[in-house]
């Protein structure tokens, strides 16, 4: 069982609370003939978590390095900039590399942000029929204890 007991819903009941009402293990037993898996097995909760935690550190990692980069882009561009207007002039070969680096750094921020971009799809792709069965079964939850 994961340590967050309301996975993947913050929040929302636990999956022993949803298996207790009959009317959500009712609509449970639906959803596993739909998706094939029984979205209250702890096992497949304990997977899905897994997953979870794992595209996460993946996106982390992905917006770490877009961040990074595209704050190193906006100083290298604001230090071309200072240069161009005259207050702190670049000259020849620092030109040609703070270019080089702005274009660089600026192409890896936009490749981070696509990758972040992509791997969310990949996420929701995989975790997405579960965490919708979460959320209905959840909301149904709420709506008969109120």
């Amino acid at each position: 069982m994961p340590d967050n007991d309301s996975f993947p819903v913050p929040g929302g009941a636990s999956p022993d609370e949803l298996r207790a009402n009959p009317t959500v293990a009712e609509r449970a037993a639906m959803l596993r003939r739909t998706l094939g898996y029984d979205p209250l097995d702890d096992e497949v909760i304990e997977r899905a978590a897994r997953r979870s935690s794992h595209w996460s550190r993946v996106i982390s990692r992905q917006v770490a390095v877009a961040a990074l980069s595209g704050a190193v882009t906006v100083l290298l561009v604001t230090h071309h900039l200072v240069g161009v207007t005259g207050q702190r002039p670049i000259d020849g070969e620092d030109f040609e590399l703070f270019l080089v680096l702005t274009v660089v750094l600026s192409l890896l921020c936009s490749l981070s942000i696509a990758k972040i971009v992509i791997v969310a799809r990949r996420r929701d792709a995989e975790l997405g029929d579960f965490i919708a069965a979460h959320r209905e079964l959840d909301e149904l939850y709420r709506r008969e204890n109120g």
